[in-house]
């Protein structure tokens, strides 16, 4: 991924600076927005897309390739996601800090751990209250 094009959406890991690059979008529960983000996994290859308001059908987004690792918890209408594209990415939800709003995992990349959140806040509700 070209960082100079969207530099915050990398994050470097370790003294070798082994990247792990991140996307970050709320599609706002559109189908067509799902739809357009396989174009851009094909030209960016981001390791890790943190989505916000996804467009579910059968509370699953829809459209993603079935070797890409779909995160959400809950069982109601899901506002947050993690899909983890890189297979060479380990991954576990920490399910004592997810729920439909929130997704938290652990990664684990080239030997390098860190944690990945996708939060979803809803502009109707105090802040306060998700934490």
């Amino acid at each position: 991924m070209d960082n100079r094009k969207y530099p915050h959406n990398s994050v470097t890991i370790g003294r070798n600076k082994m990247q792990t690059s991140c996307l970050q979008i709320n599609f706002q529960h559109s189908r067509s927005a799902t739809y357009n983000l396989m174009k851009i996994i094909e030209t960016e290859e981001p390791n890790l897309l943190l989505i916000q308001e996804p467009y579910e059908y059968q509370n699953k987004p829809p459209g993603m390739e079935k070797k890409n690792r779909i995160y959400t918890e809950g069982t109601g209408n899901h506002r947050a996601a993690i899909i983890v594209i890189n297979s060479k990415i380990e991954a576990i939800l920490i399910a004592q800090l997810s729920d439909e709003d929130t997704i938290v995992l652990e990664i684990v990349h080239r030997k390098q751990k860190c944690f990945a959140a996708s939060m979803y806040f809803d502009h109707e509700e105090q802040t306060e209250n998700k934490f």
